[in-house]
């Protein structure tokens, strides 16, 4: 009888593992296991490498592992092998960076000697290098955008969007697929976070429909939650199934249901229309590029503005005459809008340097500030102007990129305007050490403390600064070192 127990034994020892302490069986990993990164579920098999394409380390790093039987862990490595940081599972671990070379190298085991072990890279190879110097005065973060059009016009490059912090730490990427602009953080109406970016589409949106000048009508502004999670897309919608992409400048959005977009309508203008000033004995035909905004809330179009309405806009082309040629004009060429202080609209056409105030009652025009239609007699006039915003103090608040040929630097500048006279006056100035032919960006964050974004300055290189001009001293600079443009940057 002894004997017999003792065989019986001897059976049940290689079965044994099977069953854990309480009786009851123990799992066996299968060829992937299943983890979560900062809300980002990821599949891990064994000596897979994974690079992520997106990632927010605001609130830490965490890996986030469901209970099971397994035995997980996971290290951090910021360059190498040899500075491992253990990380424990399900809890935030702040000490870590975004670089191209920082990993994590999670392991899963079960008690059968089976094993996963997967190296995951905090960023793709081609995230963008850059160097950063200083600290921010203030608070907030710099949001902005890789900039880089395609070769050839048709293929589309990836881009980026990023968040880095006043001491210059990458907080937030994300790989987008085709041209992004304007990365910027909103507090709506309601009091929600939200993160807006405006991305080209080409297959939606060709614009090769539209002339080879009318290429701003092929994007869509999405817009992401307080966690980056997707919320929707943006584009027009014309209430009988007809759909247009929207402008890649600006947008202003003041809650899901309710914001203010640009729109361009490529059009055609026979002989007989075109005013006697423009053309002449003429009688060709001239294509332009409309401008047109529209407040939509609740799915309702609430007023829209077209350019065209105003033809004497046309004069006002900073461009000579003789330039216009038989492929589209975008002779507005919109580039930035916010809220006057009334509650009316502030907007920003680059094309005929004019700052325009529209009614966000009925859609008029209300006036023009600068350029060739000024109606405020300002002396010292800007030139293809940037972000426009109006200050708590009513003053108008510029990124004056300069009349390029005419002028050795940008500027920024304040112009005080009296509405009801009609006068105008530029009360603070401070010049730039470059000129700026395009985009660019300013933003007030305290008194004589201004960021500021060159755009495409010459020589190029992309780079924006906060600057102390009371000081004379630079607090915060970052510039991206394989890139030579920067649309704008917004510290919010």
């Amino acid at each position: 009888m002894e004997k017999l127990k003792y065989l019986l034994l001897l059976l049940l020892i290689p079965i044994l593992p099977l069953f854990n302490a309480c009786g009851e069986p123990s799992s066996k990993l299968q060829d992937s296991f299943d983890i979560t990164i900062n809300g980002k579920t990821l599949t891990l098999q064994d000596e897979k490498i994974i690079r992520l394409d997106e990632l927010s380390i605001e609130n830490g790093l965490t890996v986030n592992v469901e209970e099971n039987d397994f035995i997980v862990s996971a290290n951090y490595y910021n360059n190498s092998q040899s500075d491992a940081a253990q990380l424990n599972l399900n809890q935030a671990f702040y000490q870590v960076e975004i670089t191209r070379n920082s990993f994590l190298q999670v392991k899963v085991e079960d008690d059968f000697k089976n094993k996963i072990e997967t190296t995951i890279y905090l960023a793709p190879e081609d995230l963008p290098r850059y160097e950063a110097q200083g600290e921010s005065v203030g608070d907030n973060n710099y949001y902005f955008t890789t900039y880089q059009a395609s070769s050839d016009g048709i293929t589309e490059p990836e881009t980026y969007l990023m968040k880095v912090s006043g001491k210059g730490e990458l907080l937030y990427y994300k790989k987008v697929q085709g041209e992004t602009y304007d990365f910027q953080k909103v507090i709506t109406t309601d009091k929600k976070v939200r993160y807006l970016y405006i991305q080209s589409d080409r297959e939606l949106f060709n614009k090769e429909d539209y002339g080879v000048n009318a290429s701003l009508v092929y994007a869509k502004v999405v817009v992401l939650d307080e966690n980056y999670n997707f919320v929707q897309e943006l584009v027009y919608d014309y209430g009988n199934g007809e759909i247009s992409g929207v402008e890649l400048h600006d947008i202003l959005y003041l809650n899901d249901n309710h914001y203010i977009m640009c729109t361009n309508d490529a059009r055609t203008l026979s002989g007989e229309d075109i005013p006697s000033y423009m053309q002449g004995d003429r009688l060709q035909n001239m294509y332009v590029v409309s401008c047109q905004l529209h407040e939509v809330k609740d799915g309702e179009i609430i007023w829209s503005f077209d350019s065209m309405d105003y033809p004497e806009l046309y004069a006002y082309y900073s461009t000579e005459i003789s330039d216009w040629t038989e492929e589209y004009i975008d002779y507005m060429h919109f580039n930035s809008l916010c809220l006057s202080n009334d509650g009316n609209l502030l907007v920003s056409f680059r094309n005929i340097s004019g700052i325009m105030k529209i009614s966000r009652q009925t859609g008029e025009k209300l006036w023009l500030l600068g350029g060739a239609g000024d109606e405020f007699n300002l002396e010292d006039s800007f030139g293809h102007q940037h972000e426009v915003t109006q200050l708590s103090n009513g003053n108008i608040l510029l990124y004056d990129n300069g009349i390029f040929g005419e002028v050795s630097n940008s500027r920024i500048i304040e112009i005080s305007v009296d509405e009801q006279n009609r006068t105008a006056e530029i009360v603070k100035c401070y010049n730039l050490d470059l000129a700026s032919f395009a985009m660019g960006s300013v933003t007030k964050i305290q008194e004589d403390v201004y960021v500021y974004c060159y755009g495409v300055p010459i020589p190029q290189m992309a780079y924006f600064a906060e600057m102390d001009f009371s000081r004379d001293v630079v607090n915060f600079s970052l510039r991206l070192i394989d890139f030579n443009v920067m649309y704008n940057v917004n510290y919010c």
